[in-house]
């Protein structure tokens, strides 16, 4: 998947929608949406068929990553590939925090100031200077289960006796939506672990696959 084909402000729009989506799947039922969705798509709704296409475009965006990471334990790079996949299945942030001196499972260098990363195998340690990356890739991984939490108390603090359509237009004017803030949020975690991913891959290629030690395969 091309990655480059989706410019920040396409990725913007195709956030907003996004959330919007998991909101709406979130205060009806998934199940019911999604069949909605397809009916309406096959009446020709419009709308439908955005949403439909929306969530086809993340899907595609989220495999990528999850591919790009598996393709690093592929070509040889576990280290890159382990952390990745530990940091994706982290419950939550912020992470475990240690002082203790250990091994960085990232660089391999000493550090007293590392991220707890519990598997269900082993732990691994993040030098904290990868926090930022680390705590993006997360948020990616995660999305789905933000949004919902956050809808989940919108509608705890909401009124019981509004419609979905009432419940959706109070939560359409929040903060959330209004303000971009969380998008942009989003934004920035999705660009982040792109350039970070393609500027790792751009090292391998160079540094290792174009060295002159490097066997060629044909």
């Amino acid at each position: 998947m091309d990655t480059s084909a989706f410019q920040d402000i396409e990725l913007k729009a195709l956030l907003q929608k996004y959330l919007v989506i998991l909101a709406c799947k979130f205060v009806d039922d998934e199940s019911s949406f999604i069949k909605h969705l397809h009916k309406q798509a096959s009446a020709n709704n419009p709308d439908a068929i955005d949403k439909l296409t929306v969530i086809k475009q993340m899907d595609a965006l989220l495999q990528h990553i999850h591919k790009q990471i598996s393709d690093f334990g592929i070509l040889g790079y576990q280290r890159i590939a382990q952390v990745c996949t530990a940091i994706t299945l982290q419950n939550e942030l912020p992470f475990t925090v240690s002082q203790n001196w250990v091994v960085c499972s990232l660089s391999g260098v000493n550090t007293n100031h590392s991220c707890v990363l519990k598997g269900p195998e082993q732990t691994l340690y993040l030098d904290y200077h990868y926090i930022p990356f680390a705590s993006k890739l997360w948020l990616i991984s995660h999305m789905s289960e933000m949004e919902y939490s956050r809808i989940n108390k919108f509608l705890t603090d909401s009124n019981a006796g509004d419609s979905i359509k009432q419940i959706m237009k109070s939560y359409l004017a929040t903060d959330t939506f209004q303000s971009h803030d969380t998008v942009s949020m989003y934004l920035d975690a999705f660009t982040t672990v792109f350039e970070v991913f393609q500027h790792t891959q751009t090292q391998i290629k160079t540094e290792v696959c174009n060295h002159p030690d490097h066997l060629s395969r044909v």
